[in-house]
């Protein structure tokens, strides 16, 4: 099972699954943003998000650094059964553009 870790820019740095983090997915863009996004399925609509907008974050890949980016969003979704906030991290060249 492959292991993912996420430090933010307060040094913290846990597991997705200890961050309570899951459906991570990432988009590479040849000279433009590359982009992540993941959920934290359970969190409360008026929550404060772990991770604020423009913290720095790093995610590792089995020890390896996998993605480096900026937090540019973090859209909340819920419906009758359940709550979520997601993530949206712009990799380097956002501040490119």
């Amino acid at each position: 099972m492959t292991v993912w870790t996420l430090t933010s820019s307060s040094g913290d740095s846990k597991t997705f699954a200890a961050w309570g983090f899951s459906n991570l997915r990432r988009t590479l863009v040849s000279q433009g943003i590359d982009l992540v996004t993941f959920d934290a399925p359970g969190a409360a609509l008026d929550s404060e998000p772990v991770l604020p907008s423009d913290s720095i974050v790093k995610i590792y890949r089995e020890g390896g650094q996998w993605f480096y980016g900026r937090v540019t969003q973090t859209p909340r979704s819920g419906d009758a059964g359940q709550e979520a906030l997601g993530y949206r991290i712009a990799g380097p060249w956002w501040w490119l553009e």
